[in-house]
């Protein structure tokens, strides 16, 4: 008896809102002849101007493979490569607008605002002594070294730089951890004048960034002379 009832009840049709209707997508509206011809004309016309310019980028590439002389084209052509010419300026600077230059500018950027904390420090936490008359703020290496290297591990580097560039002083020309722990380090310069000369470091880098980015947005990479 139940095997007669679930048969009679699959037999029976699905209720209207459980059957599906398949939906055909519609029809894209009709595009006459002229318009068509108007669209594969420019799409024809994209095509051309990539193919140009990537014949021009080849062209190119030949060129300068051919004036360098560590590649094959330059000995297959059998021309010598000529001296490029550099001006005291340009000498061992990379091309203006290139990803080279604007790494080295931001890697000074980086290495003087290091510098300039280093002076802060030594400002904050030395101890005022007079020399030759002159108020200087003293460190000895030893407090210089594990105050600042958890900030930067770089700071007998930082050192060096900043005493060729005038700003500290200290004995010996270089220093060693435990060895020179009781060298004095001294900020002979006011940290005022350091923070103004610093200020125009920083401008003058702004500076060359911006040159960097307008030259690298007009494609116009100024590479030496051949």
């Amino acid at each position: 008896m139940a095997d007669q009832e679930v048969s009679s009840i699959m037999a029976q049709p699905l209720p209207p809102a459980l059957c599906f209707t398949p939906i055909s997508p519609p029809s894209p509206p009709p595009v006459d002849r002229e318009t068509q011809r108007a669209a594969d004309l420019r799409f024809a016309a994209k095509l051309s101007e990539k193919v140009s310019l990537f014949n021009q980028q080849a062209d190119r590439h030949i060129k300068k493979q051919e004036l360098n002389p560590f590649s094959a084209a330059n000995s297959r052509s059998g021309s010598r490569s000529p001296r490029p010419t550099f001006s005291k300026d340009e000498y061992g600077k990379p091309p203006p607008g290139s990803e080279s230059e604007y790494r080295a500018i931001k890697g000074r950027i980086s290495m003087n605002k290091d510098i300039l904390e280093l002076c802060e420090i030594l400002n904050q936490e030395g101890e005022l002594q007079i020399v030759d008359g002159t108020p200087v703020k003293v460190m000895c290496f030893r407090d210089v070294f594990q105050m600042y290297t958890v900030i930067n591990d770089k700071v007998v580097g930082l050192l060096l730089r900043a005493r060729k560039q005038g700003l500290v002083d200290f004995e010996g020309e270089t220093l060693f951890q435990r060895r020179d722990d009781h060298v004095l380090i001294g900020l002979i310069k006011p940290i005022e004048e350091i923070r103004e000369i610093f200020r125009k470091r920083f401008e003058d880098f702004k500076e060359e960034e911006r040159r960097n980015k307008e030259a690298a947005a007009s494609h116009v990479l100024q590479v030496p002379n051949y």
